[in-house]
C-alpha cells in the first residue's frame, strides 16, 4: 500500500501530482517510539523488492535513515514535558539536573547527538511529512510548532495526519469533517497563528483515520515475532515509566516527587 492510498480523492490527487514531479522520491523517519520495531519494519521493506511503492514516473527511491529522537530502551532514553510552562512545582526549576532530565528539548541538547538538527534537516528538506501514531500532544509541542511553521514557509508543502479515533462511524459526511477540523485545531494549536493564518493553511493539512497503514504484510510476518524480546525490554522498564508517570504527576500539580 502507498502511503497515500487511504486519502480523500482531492488530497490524493494532490500529493501523487507531487511525486510524479519528483525524479527522486527519499523517505525520512523519525522515531518517538522507544523501541526498534519500526527500523525492523524498514528492514523488511527494503529486503523484498517489490516492498517499496512505486508512482508512474518515479525513477527512483531512497530510503533515510531513522532518528530515534528521544533515544531508545537501549541508550540514551529521554521522558519529559516539551518547557517550562508544563512544571507546577517551580521550585525544582532551579535545579539543572532536573530541567535537563525532564524538559525534553533541553535532554536532546544535553545528549549531544545532533538529533535534533538532523530531524530540523530533514523536516526543512521535505514536501510531504506524514505523522503516524502520535497523540499531537503537548509534551511535544514544540514539533508540531515546527512543522506548522515549515507549512506555512512554501505553499507546496502538504502535511498527512493518520489518527485513529473510536467516534468514527464513516457513514455520515459530518462525522468525519468534524474529526478532521479537531485534528487539525490540535495541529495548530501551538503555532501561535492567526484564525485567518490557519484557515488558509487547512487544505493542506490531511487528515486519514483508522487506517492500517504498514498493511497485513508487516504484521503477519515472523520479524513481529522476532522483537517479543524487545516489548520485554519496556517492560523491564516498567518501574521506570512509571517513576516518570507519577514524577510527571507530581511536578504538575506542584507536589514533590515520592
Amino acid at each position: 500500500m502507498n502511503f497515500f492510498d487511504e486519502l480523500r480523492p482531492v488530497p490524493k490527487q494532490t500529493i501523487i501530482g507531487l511525486i510524479n514531479n519528483s525524479t527522486v522520491k527519499k523517505y525520512h523517519f523519525i522515531n518517538f517510539n522507544y523501541t526498534r520495531t519500526l527500523d525492523r519494519c524498514i528492514e523488511l521493506a527494503t529486503s523484498s523488492s517489490s516492498a517499496l511503492p512505486s508512482v508512474e514516473g518515479l525513477k527512483e527511491d531512497k530510503i533515510g535513515t531513522v532518528i530515534h529522537i528521544h533515544g531508545t530502551v537501549e541508550r540514551d532514553m529521554i521522558m519529559g514535558v516539551n518547557d517550562e510552562s508544563q512544571i507546577a512545582n517551580k521550585p525544582i526549576l532551579s535545579s539543572r539536573k532536573i530541567m535537563r532530565t525532564f524538559i525534553k528539548p533541553l535532554a536532546c541538547k544535553e545528549i549531544k547527538q545532533g538529533n535534533v538538527e538532523k530531524c530540523n534537516d530533514d523536516i526543512n528538506g521535505s514536501t510531504i511529512i506524514c505523522v503516524y501514531g502520535m497523540s499531537l500532544g503537548d509534551t511535544d509541542a514544540i514539533w508540531w510548532r515546527n512543522l506548522a511553521i515549515w507549512l506555512h514557509e512554501i505553499g507546496e508543502r502538504q502535511v498527512i495526519l493518520y489518527i485513529h479515533s473510536s467516534n468514527y462511524n464513516g457513514v455520515l459526511q459530518a462525522n468525519y469533517a468534524d474529526i478532521e477540523d479537531d485534528i487539525q485545531d490540535r495541529f495548530f494549536r501551538h503555532s501561535n497563528f492567526s484564525n485567518e493564518q490557519i484557515e488558509k493553511l487547512r487544505n493542506r493539512v490531511h487528515v486519514v483515520i483508522n487506517c492500517n497503514l504498514f498493511g497485513d504484510k508487516i504484521a503477519e510476518s515472523n520479524y513481529i515475532n522476532n522483537y517479543i524480546s524487545e516489548i520485554n525490554m519496556i517492560k523491564g522498564t516498567e518501574k521506570l515509566l512509571n517513576f516518570n508517570k507519577v514524577y510527571d504527576e507530581h511536578i504538575r500539580e506542584g507536589l514533590p516527587a515520592k
